[in-house]
């Protein structure tokens, strides 16, 4: 096992390299205009349904955070996989061939459900990244769910 390994300096490493790693996904990020977001309207269920899926999507980064923060990127992958990824339940509104069909799909714009394609596969990207234990490339890949987040919700709110 090598000295940094086992003094756990590892940590303070992939710290530093997430930091760098997420300034340079989020170069890119338009300032933020108050009062310029597009104001998205849901019927008061689909509403709340919605606004609890943001908030698992909150939840289930913090969990992933978590476990990365202790040195658990297996752990830190199962969230990731099962709440954000592509197949999450809460995935169905961003795909492409919902777009015109009933539920939450057809009240969102074709940038926010861009924008919660890119978090979803970002966070299947991550999963196999954190189980090859690549630590640069998980912590990219972080970084660009979380990056997406920003982007929509810097474009968009629930009215």
């Amino acid at each position: 096992m090598t000295r940094i390994a086992q003094t756990g300096a590892w940590r303070h490493v992939l710290v530093l390299a997430g930091l760098l790693c997420a300034g340079a996904a989020q170069a890119d990020l338009p300032p933020m205009q108050h009062g310029q977001r597009t104001e998205i309207g849901f019927p008061p269920v689909m509403r709340d349904h919605f606004l609890a899926n943001m908030r698992d999507h909150l939840a289930a980064v913090s969990e992933t955070q978590a476990a990365l923060a202790g040195g658990n990127f297996e752990l830190g992958a199962k969230p990731a996989t099962e709440r954000l990824g592509v197949k999450a339940q809460s995935a169905m509104a961003c795909n492409p061939a919902m777009s015109r069909m009933s539920g939450m799909a057809q009240y969102m714009p074709d940038g926010m459900r861009a924008a919660g394609r890119a978090m979803h596969h970002a966070a299947d990207q991550f999963a196999i990244d954190a189980k090859a234990k690549d630590y640069r490339a998980a912590i990219t890949s972080l970084s660009r769910v979380t990056h997406a987040c920003v982007v929509c919700h810097a474009q968009y709110r629930i009215r």
